[in-house]
């Protein structure tokens, strides 16, 4: 084969074999998030028997062109063919509300500019309701850019507390990891951190018994809002890398007591569902 791109162990590789000369060389291969059409990275002077890899496959599309700019090869990220378990079982899960008549409703907490998540998919494919909340105003800027046009997207600009106080809420200088929790973008961002008092919501102000779903990314602060709910959907995706470890400990043995099965195979997060 001329061409091949092969999604795989969390790369998005390309191979080119023997290129005949009427294809207008170098190729140049670009990654495209097919949420905000933009490009997020790209390889040129690309010939024959090169390769080139890009360390992410999340909801990417690469896409390869020649010389004039032409667009000779396209391959898509498919959640079936590529999702992980918790991209695909949230999936599943919402087809299967479909097939018995339901329009399921959902809480997406923490979805920086909507690029990416194991909810993206499920909302874009228009399988459920979603309310989509994010603190950064640096972040909301861009979600409300990739979703305003969706009917069944609702967008929220808010910092979600356990008790609805205003809180400290840390943010990088490129807005991408935020957090009540001080100690997780202070790990992660090389740039020094901001610090604003914002008013907050009460999660149980916007989760509720008619959610069926709740998606949480919030830096170290899931182990709070999971354990302030009153009401829990049956189907939960919660991060767990940056939870303290006795917080894992005590989320894991409170939902076993609540009845849900967990799903811990994701190296960053976990799934909880209720038969």
């Amino acid at each position: 084969m001329m061409i091949s791109i092969e999604y795989q162990n969390n790369k998005i590789k390309l191979s080119i074999g023997y290129l005949p000369s009427f294809i207008p060389t170098p190729l140049k291969l670009k990654i495209k998030s097919p949420i905000s059409n933009k490009i997020v990275w790209e390889s040129n002077d690309l010939n024959s028997n090169n390769w080139a890899m890009f360390p992410n496959v999340e909801i990417f599309d690469a896409l390869v062109y020649d010389a004039d700019n032409n667009l000779i090869f396209k391959k898509s990220w498919n959640i079936l063919e590529h999702g992980t378990s918790l991209y695909q079982q949230l999936y599943y899960y919402l087809k299967y509300l479909n097939k018995k008549g339901k329009n399921p409703k959902g809480v997406a907490i923490g979805t920086h500019n909507g690029e990416f998540g194991e909810w993206v998919p499920s909302v874009i494919d228009n399988l459920t309701e979603a309310l989509l909340v994010e603190a950064s105003n640096k972040q909301f800027k861009e979600l409300k850019n990739n979703y305003e046009k969706f009917n069944n997207v609702k967008l929220l600009n808010s910092l979600i507390t356990g008790d609805g106080s205003d809180q400290i809420f840390w943010e990088g200088g490129r807005g991408y990891t935020n957090s009540i929790v001080k100690r997780v973008p202070e790990d992660q961002e090389t740039e020094p951190l901001t610090s604003t008092i914002l008013r907050s919501i009460n999660i149980n102000d916007i989760v509720n018994k008619d959610t069926d779903w709740l998606h949480l990314d919030t830096e170290g602060y899931d182990y709070t809002l999971l354990m302030s709910l009153e009401y829990l959907p049956k189907f939960i995706i919660f991060e767990y890398e940056n939870l303290l470890e006795e917080e894992l400990q005590q989320l894991k043995n409170y939902l076993i007591r609540k009845q849900y099965i967990i799903d811990n195979t994701n190296a960053v997060s976990w799934a909880a569902y209720k038969k």
